[in-house]
Formats: C-alpha cells, structure tokens, sequence
C-alpha cells in the first residue's frame, strides 16, 4: 500500500471518504451478522424488531458499500487518467531513438500493467468491507465469550500467516510471468508486422509458431499454473486449516478444555458466516501482489523514460528573412544506441547547407543513410557530434521540441491520425476539400468536423491521405521520405509536377528523399549521400 498511496495523495479527501463508507459499510455488515446470532441464540430474540434492525443494517451496508465503490471509483479513474496521462506526455518528450527501440516494452505496461493497478485499488472498498466486518465480529464475539473467540481468531491469524508467507511465492512467479507475458507480446508484434513474409513461407510460418510463440507462451503458461495453483492451494487449506481447527477445537472440549458447548454452538455459524469474508481479504492481498509487480513495471518504464527526457523549453525564433540558410549541418555525426546495435553504425560527418524555399532532393543508394539524415534533420535522432543550425540558431536539448515544430514529415511507416483538432479550423475549411480533390480521394474520404472520415484504406490510399495530413498541417519546412514510391506513375506526376511546386509556391522549403530520376527536373538542389556524406551536389 506504501508505493500504492503516493499515487492517490492527490484526491485525499475523496480517498478519506470513500474509506470511511467502506468501513461503516463494514460495521454494519458485522450487525447484521451479530443479529442473525441472537436468532440463533434463541428464537425469542425473532421478532418484528429483529426483522427491522436486519432490514435497516443490511441496507445501510449496501448504501454506504456502493458509496465507497463509487468513490474509490472516482479514485481510480482519476489516478489511471493521471498515470497514464503522465507517461503518454513523458514517453512523447523522451529521446526518440530510445523509445523507437523500447516501443515493445511501452505498450504492455500502457495496457496490462495499468489496469492491473486500477483493479486493485477498485478492490479496496471491498476489502475495508470486508476487514471491517471481521473485525467488528470478533470483538463483538471476544466480550460475549472470549475464550472460543480467542482460538477461532487464532484460526484466521493462521490463515493470515500462510497467505503472508506465499505472497513472496506468488511475487515471484508473476514476475516471471510478466516477463514471458512482454515477449509473448513483441512476438505477436512481430508476427502482425511480418505478415507476409509469414504467409509466403511455410517453413518460416512453422518455425515462428513452434519455436518462438510456443516456446514464450509455454514459459508463460507454466508460470501461470504455477501461480495459480499455489493461490488455490493457498485457499483450500486456508478452508481446511478452519473446518480442522473447528473439529479439534470440539474434540479438545470433549477431552481437556473446558468449552461450554451451547456457546460453540452459537458461535461456529457466526464463524462461517465470515469465511466469505476472509476469502475477499486474502484475495485482496494476492492481488496486492500482482499490482506491486505491476507498479514496478510502471516504475521501470517511469525512470527510464526519465532518463531519456529531452529537456526543452526554449521556443525556436519564428522564420525571418534572411540570406542565410535555413538549416546548416556543420560536421554532424550520428551513432546508433548499443543496444540496438551491436557494431555501432556511424552517420555522417556530414556538411550541408539547405536554402530557404528551395526543393532539395536527397539521393543516394541503399546504406547511404538518406532515411537517417532525414531523422537527424527533423530532431528525431539528436546528432553525437556537430551543429545543425536554423538560420544562425544552433540547435540543442534547450530548443529541440520547438525545433521538431518547424517539420511535417512523411516516412514509410508514417501513421495516419483521423483526427485534425490541432489544425487551425478556418485553414482546415479553407484547403482541405482543394488537398483531397487535387490527390483525388474525395470518394474515399471526406472531413467529417475535426477528422477524417475514415482512414481504412489501401496503402496507396493511406500514403495520399498521409500527404494530405501534411500539407494541412502548414509547417514551414517538409521532409518526404520516398513518399512515391509506391505510387503508381500517375500520382507520382502529382506529386512532383503538383504538390512539390505548390508547397514551393507557399513559401515552404521541401526536402525530398527519393529515386526517380525522371522527375529530378523539379528539384532546384539535388544532394547524393553516400555513408552519411554528401558525394556530389547540383
């Protein structure tokens, strides 16, 4: 609960609430427990009253239960809503390169971890309840005959030992599970992603599924059952340990205690009366379990994203008029985190010189670090050595967000949003119908208030509604990674001969990697790299 409170400290007072319901909720539980006792005791405590007092308590438990439900509630969409807000925002603000390569670790604690959290703190009123009534009963039950209250509650403070004493048992093994759970995910990430090349070969496909699922999913699954089955193991002899406990205790009054039988009798339906009760509690702590373990995923994630945040919070100058260039590399280097790969591959030096409201096309062959260099020039991959330069502006960790904010960016993986709330409404109403008529793709798609109507849609179609998504964005500078090339030689027209001289016409300066000798006519500055060098420019 220690690592569990800081998350909650926020809403203390709604947290205070719906604790107090839940443990009046509990008090009144353990009344009506106590009623139905006296019932038991004698049935000329059955009467009109008795029915009332049932009536009222029962209700009371169940009004002030679903009050600390709905608190707690309240508690837990607020910290989840926090929490997740938190690292989204965090995740958003760290260093690129590292979350491209941690991407498989980030979603399963978004997801899985997060709301193994909510449920546990949703599982708190239900143990306040729950602890409340047991140990109202038993204080009621310890001044009406102290001596059977006394052995019974050793009882439950057995159970209590034995679930306490599997916990770091059961810590462990969802650890482990956890763990086969991330890989399990990178490899049905994987299998989504190298779908095709899974469906053409049959011997790959076979291999996939034998030796890399099954193998993570079997380590899973036998993690699984064996936290599983030492829970139920748990929770059987936790039933057991009362039930014997009962017989020895009826046993020992026969033989060497001196137990007043019409007392145990009265008693001992009280007893498993609370056995449900017990049960939620040890759940409670199981869960517990689960949800430190998750915590601790969280936490993971937290410092390490931390690590990599990018402090900035200087704004970049706005576009000024100069002869200057708009961007500068002076001997820019580059080299692959680690872990990613293990020979590190160096980009670069590289010296360029970019013009303002110029279109710069980036050649090069396979290798020549075109797509990289595009990554750099965005502020994606932050450079190991050298300055890159807006106008005479050097560019660090201080100005890199607002650096980032020049660029709309096409890449062959780029992800296509439907919604376009961030977009100056009257410029949206202005050009989008001209962008979606000019890439012909008003009978596909439409806008629809803020949002694209749809963006399920074939590749070539998804790549033209990317393009649209980028002019509309109106940024001063564009980078377009190969955008055409997969497009059929009709729309490749459009794109050079159209697009390209239109955002020129704007005022924009385009950068555009690409092959296509035919159209290299509407550049007005073409670079070939070659190993992260400029070989010629024209």
């Amino acid at each position: 609960m220690q690592k569990i409170l800081p998350l909650i400290k926020t809403r203390i007072g709604l947290f205070i609430t719906g604790a107090i319901t839940g443990v009046l909720s509990g008090f009144c539980t353990s009344r009506v427990i106590m009623m139905l006792k006296t019932g038991l005791d004698s049935v000329d405590n059955i009467n009109s009253e008795f029915i009332l007092y049932i009536l009222a308590y029962s209700l009371a438990a169940t009004i002030l239960g679903i009050a600390s439900g709905y608190f707690l509630a309240k508690i837990t969409s607020i910290v989840i809503r926090k929490l997740t807000q938190q690292l989204s925002e965090k995740i958003l603000r760290a260093d690129y390169e590292y979350i491209e390569a941690s991407s498989e670790r980030i979603v399963p604690v978004l997801t899985r971890d997060i709301t193994v959290l909510s449920e546990f703190i949703n599982r708190i009123p239900q143990f306040l309840v729950s602890m409340t009534t047991v140990i109202a009963t038993l204080y009621v039950m310890f001044v009406s005959d102290g001596q059977l209250t006394f052995f019974f509650t050793l009882a439950f403070v057995l159970q209590i030992i034995m679930i306490a004493a599997t916990l770091p048992f059961v810590r462990k093994l969802t650890r482990r599970a956890t763990k086969y759970n991330n890989f399990l995910y990178r490899d049905l990430s994987s299998m989504v992603s190298g779908l095709k090349e899974l469906s053409l070969n049959g011997a790959r496909r076979k291999d996939y599924i034998s030796l890399v699922i099954s193998s993570n999913l079997r380590n899973w699954n036998n993690a699984e059952v064996k936290r599983k089955v030492l829970l139920e193991t748990t929770d059987r002899l936790s039933d057991l340990l009362v039930f014997v406990f009962s017989g020895l205790l009826m046993y020992a009054g026969v033989t060497i205690l001196p137990i007043d039988f019409d007392h145990f009798k009265a008693i001992l339906p009280t007893i498993l009366f609370l056995i449900p009760f017990t049960t939620k509690i040890a759940a409670f702590f199981r869960l517990k379990s689960s949800a430190t373990v998750s915590l601790e995923q969280i936490n993971k994630l937290g410092i390490a994203v931390d690590q990599h945040q990018i402090s900035s919070n200087k704004n970049i100058p706005e576009s000024i008029e100069s002869n200057s260039p708009i961007l500068t590399f002076d001997s820019v280097s580059f080299q692959y985190q680690e872990q990613q790969h293990e020979n590190p591959i160096t980009f670069g030096p590289l010296n360029l010189r970019l013009q303002k409201n110029k279109i710069t096309f980036i050649i090069g062959g396979n290798g020549s670090g075109k797509t990289t260099f595009s990554k750099i020039l965005t502020g994606l991959y932050i450079p190991t050595d050298g300055i890159i330069k807006y106008h005479e502006e050097p560019i660090s960790q201080e100005n890199l967000i607002s650096y980032r904010d020049l660029f709309s960016a096409y890449y062959a993986d780029s992800h296509v949003f439907e919604y376009l709330s961030h977009i100056d409404k009257e410029y949206l109403s202005s050009n989008a119908n001209e962008f979606i008529s000019l890439l012909e793709m008003g009978e596909k798609v439409h806008i629809d208030g803020d949002q694209f109507s749809s963006t399920k849609l074939s590749y070539g179609q998804r790549s033209r509604l990317a393009l649209i998504a980028n002019m509309l964005d109106n940024k001063e500078i564009y980078v377009f990674d190969e955008w055409a090339a997969n497009q059929d030689p009709y729309f490749k027209g459009i794109f050079y001969h159209k697009i390209l001289p239109f955002l020129k016409e704007k005022g924009k300066t385009v950068i555009v990697i690409s092959h296509d000798e035919k159209y290299f006519d509407v550049a007005d500055e073409i670079i070939e790299l070659k190993e992260g060098m400029v070989a010629s420019e024209k």
